[in-house]
């Protein structure tokens, strides 16, 4: 069994020929025998090269300008600074105990001597129900004076109640239905907002200053607006010029992807999953849930867990590093919008002129009244590509290039070598199998 064949003939590489000839003086035979150690180590160094460039998964990346006669607008969502009007927590004699449950901590303030152990828990929990079930926050008839899309009327119908970090706020555009037909001031949105001042408590977050927080941003995210959000002030009008960026990628490139969320039944985004880490880690720590979780499998926090264990809790999530969110994905296809925010005060006149129609005095409107236009700066939107630079057949051309540069071997030439090893493997196993069966006394067949 096995092949009298010698090795140059049984394997396709430059270089065997000359080293196994056996009429060759020695001298010429070590010469060949180095050249050819030096391609093979060349050769074997490339290859492993391609390979740990194929292994990196290096991304194309592919940015086109694109003009469009229509462009998606975004869901809007604005919240105000306030996330409980006084009138809901005078109702429940809460205004104390949010003086100690948030306390200004830029100096030192002289807090009631109250506690949240004082209260009537069963009001107190009955209270945190309607917190959840209610609008417990600013009231959309309240807050929204008028409202214009591409200058024709839109009311309150246009807008639902949704529950963001920063309470209950209110979206504009929540399925994305809404197509902007050109750019500029003309064809966007028109809002007159009332901040109602009057009703200001205490923030839980740490927004001091009077006014809304306002995030532009895709219908299927769930907005984070302490990430997304910016301050429009009262007093002033803001205007808001919007881009479009669209992304898309192949599965698994730049790590995009998707992952299983629990609590949060919404299409997948970064934003929803991130949320979901935050959901998950209160209800590990203090066994409940609060307002923004909509499952139905744990109870909202009552007062003594939200003081006691879901404040603190919250804090320490915040500043430490669970590793959930480094989990988070994004999707390989999503749709940014980018903001250019700019205002004026509004001016003594007009100041005048809308006091003497809707009464009240200019220092309450002043202090107040926010007009905030938002638009599509540009018809043109940007389209990013992410695509695998360096595939699969990329690697074997590269392979196959590096074997034939130097040796003038191919990939056929390993299943050559491949076939070489096993033909020599079952060529001694045949040979000692025979000398075993002679040490026996059997005569060979």
């Amino acid at each position: 069994m096995g092949s009298n064949k010698p090795l140059h003939e049984m394997v396709t590489v430059q270089g065997l020929p000359q080293i196994c000839d056996a009429n060759s003086n020695i001298t010429r035979r070590v010469i060949w025998f180095l050249i050819f150690c030096g391609g093979l180590g060349f050769t074997t160094f490339n290859i492993y090269k391609q390979m740990a460039l194929y292994l990196s998964i290096p991304v194309n990346v592919r940015v086109d300008q694109i003009l469009d006669n229509t462009l998606s607008f975004p869901a809007i969502t604005i919240c105000n600074n306030n996330p409980m009007r006084g009138s809901f927590t005078n109702l429940f004699g809460w205004s104390d105990v949010f003086q100690v449950a948030y306390p200004y901590t830029d100096f030192d303030e002289q807090l009631p001597n109250v506690s949240v152990s004082q209260l009537d828990i069963s009001d107190f929990y009955l209270g945190t129900q309607i917190f959840v079930n209610s609008t417990y926050g600013h009231l959309m008839e309240n807050t929204i004076i008028k409202c214009d899309w591409e200058s024709a009327p839109c009311g309150q119908d246009d807008f639902i109640y949704l529950d963001t970090d920063m309470g209950k706020c209110f979206t504009y555009n929540v399925n994305g239905s809404l197509l902007a037909r050109n750019s500029g001031r003309a064809y966007g949105l028109r809002l007159l907002l009332n901040v109602q001042e009057e009703e200001y408590t205490r923030s839980h977050d740490g927004y001091l200053g009077t006014g809304f927080m306002v995030a532009v941003h895709a219908p299927e995210v769930i907005p984070i607006m302490s990430e997304m959000g910016m301050a429009v002030a009262p007093g002033s009008q803001h205007f808001v010029g919007i881009g479009v960026k669209e992304v898309t990628a192949q599965e698994g490139v730049s790590g995009c992807g998707k992952k299983p969320l629990k609590y949060i039944t919404r299409n997948y985004s970064r934003e929803a999953c991130k949320m979901e880490c935050e959901m998950a880690f209160i209800i590990s720590m203090c066994k409940c849930k609060d307002y923004t979780n909509p499952s139905d499998d744990f109870e909202l926090c009552n007062p003594e867990q939200f003081q006691g264990c879901y404040i603190p809790e919250k804090a320490k999530y915040l500043q430490s590093d669970t590793g959930c969110e480094a989990g988070c994905p994004e999707p390989c296809s999503y749709t940014r919008f980018t903001t250019q925010h700019s205002s004026a005060p509004l001016t003594r006149n007009y100041i005048t002129a809308y006091t003497k129609a809707k009464g009240k005095t200019e220092e309450y409107w002043r202090r107040n009244l926010v007009i905030l236009e938002m638009y599509m700066s540009s018809m043109t939107y940007e389209h990013i590509e992410k695509q695998l630079e360096y595939e699969i057949l990329d690697l074997f051309c590269d392979i196959g290039g590096a074997l034939g540069l130097l040796l003038g071997a191919s990939l056929l030439t390993v299943l050559e070598v491949f076939d070489l090893l096993c033909i020599t493997v079952f060529s001694v196993m045949f040979e000692k199998n025979k000398v075993h069966k002679i040490d026996k006394g059997d005569s060979p067949k």
